[in-house]
């Protein structure tokens, strides 16, 4: 069995996974704008990390020419899915469609950048998977406008051409993978066949996450990741706020973005805001947490949860994080209803008034995740995923 994969790089996971691959001799090509490995030079001037995974140069193929497109659309502003972001994407789709050849056996195409991608591979006899870090994308765009409505934001999330060609993606790959149960049940809702999909949870390098030991005694609520309305961050500030706990800190980890800064100003010296930590820095920064909180109102999974678990922490997490995938609720961390402040102050002031339980949730959530979600564990996953659909795909042709 043979891999081609096609990803923007906007996640680790892919690169990650692409390395598991070529390591168990799986790897055939990944199409990626840039990999620090190939142009070490390059890396630092777009703003990307050190990639860890060590894959065969022979077997990356970049494109320089988008890195360069992307960097210049983000230094200027550009909103984050606009129309601009759908061009910028489509030339990437077009450029892997037009090097693809047929030594693969399955093609794994990001979604946004798979349509042409899918059209070419099948035309060429390969299986296609579209792999999908979010849910349903009418399930985000009604999400995120009654969310906008309801604030009073002015909503530009989704335009019709990137719902457009995310629906023709669905509909003309031979498999989809989401990242959680939650994930999946948006597009069985919208009339995909579960046949269809794999749920597939991610996993992480847990040698960059450990817990070291607390400095103080400051009881810290620790967030990690954009702060956005899409992530739900503003319910998290309003129920900090609105507790008024003594000694206590909001610690926000993340680059925060346009639609959300002017609720941000509203809570100015109630929160610490911290923009970037280099991944491997991470783990310093969660330790000195007494709880992580997710609060998104859409996730496919948040990684970040079972970062925060690796840990040490215990977490509250809204359902709509593919929380359900990752932990119990009520034994690592608790699982509330999105969009609930008062759930979420009650469950922070939980953790905040039973110091004991909080430690325990912590130690059994650093224990819980080391089993079934590292980085290998999602390789494994994956494989079997493409082997499913791979017999799925000769049990077609023989019928």
């Amino acid at each position: 069995m043979k891999i081609t994969i096609s990803s923007t790089g906007g996640t680790h996971r892919v690169i990650e996974l692409a390395g598991e691959l070529d390591s168990r001799g799986l790897l055939d090509t990944i199409f990626i704008p840039i990999y620090s490995r190939k142009h070490p030079y390059l890396a630092n001037i777009f703003g990307r990390q050190e990639d860890e995974q060590d894959i065969a140069i022979e077997k990356v193929r970049t494109n320089l020419s988008y890195s360069l497109l992307r960097k210049a659309r983000s230094s200027v502003g550009f909103a984050f899915k606009s129309p601009r972001s759908f061009f910028l994407n489509e030339y990437l789709d077009e450029w892997v469609a037009g090097e693809i050849g047929r030594a693969s056996d399955i093609v794994m195409a990001e979604s946004m950048i798979a349509l042409h991608t899918i059209r070419k591979a099948k035309a060429s006899g390969m299986a296609t998977m579209l792999d999908t870090t979010n849910t349903h994308i009418l399930n985000q765009s009604r999400i995120l406008e009654e969310e906008y409505d309801r604030l009073g934001i002015r909503y530009s999330f989704n335009p019709s051409a990137i719902v457009e060609k995310g629906l023709k993606e669905y509909e003309e790959a031979d498999h989809i993978t989401v990242r959680s149960s939650f994930a999946g049940r948006t597009f069985t809702e919208r009339g995909i066949s579960a046949d269809k999909l794999f749920v597939v949870p991610s996993g992480i390098r847990m040698e960059n996450f450990r817990q070291v030991k607390k400095e103080d005694d400051v009881f810290r609520v620790v967030y990690c990741g954009l702060s956005c309305i899409k992530k739900g961050t503003h319910y998290l500030l309003k129920a900090f706020r609105e507790l008024q706990m003594k000694n206590a800190e909001l610690c926000l980890i993340g680059g925060v973005l346009n639609d959300i800064k002017p609720l941000l100003a509203q809570y100015e010296g109630h929160f610490k805001s911290i923009t970037f930590i280099k991944k491997n820095e991470l783990y310093k920064y969660y330790s000195q947490g007494s709880v992580f909180v997710m609060p998104s109102l859409e996730e496919g999974l948040a990684k970040v949860i079972v970062e925060a678990m690796a840990c040490g922490l215990p977490v509250i997490a809204t359902e709509n994080t593919g929380a359900e995938d990752i932990f119990q609720h009520g034994r690592e961390g608790f699982i509330i209803q999105a969009g609930d402040a008062e759930a979420l102050k009650e469950k922070i002031l939980y953790m905040y008034n039973n110091h004991v339980a909080c430690r325990e949730m912590g130690q059994a959530a650093m224990l819980h995740v080391q089993k079934g979600f590292t980085i290998n564990d999602y390789a494994e996953r994956m494989i079997h995923a493409f082997s499913d659909a791979l017999n799925q795909k000769g049990k077609d042709i023989n019928k």
